[in-house]
């Protein structure tokens, strides 16, 4: 009998991913469930565990609490390439939420 530990399975998938995509930059990355609504065939709503991913970054403005990106990648059970591929896109949306906050500081427009 194999048993996956599904947040292991998930977070190893994230881990991995950041670490390619982080250039040598710091990020945090974590995953969990909470319990989402969901409609059955019937009509009724249940909760089914839906993941979450959890990315944080360093804010580039001093004493600025860190940016973070948060979204879902599945329920009940997430796969592979779509938490991979979250794990890309909230890289970037971080990188560019960054950059932007520089800007505003230097009184570059808003983008």
């Amino acid at each position: 009998m194999t048993i996956t530990d599904l947040g292991v399975q998930v977070r190893a998938w994230a881990l991995d991913e950041a670490a390619k995509a982080s250039l040598g930059e710091d990020f945090g990355v974590d995953v969990c469930w909470s319990p989402q609504p969901a409609q059955t065939p019937s009509g009724a709503i249940q909760a089914v565990p839906g993941w979450m991913l959890l990315i944080t970054a360093r804010n580039p403005l001093l004493g600025q609490n860190p940016l973070y990106h948060l979204v879902p990648v599945g329920a009940p059970v997430p796969g592979e390439a779509q938490v991979r591929a979250e794990v890309g896109r909230g890289i970037k949306a971080l990188r560019d939420l960054a950059a932007s906050k520089l800007t505003e500081v230097n009184g570059g427009p808003h983008p």
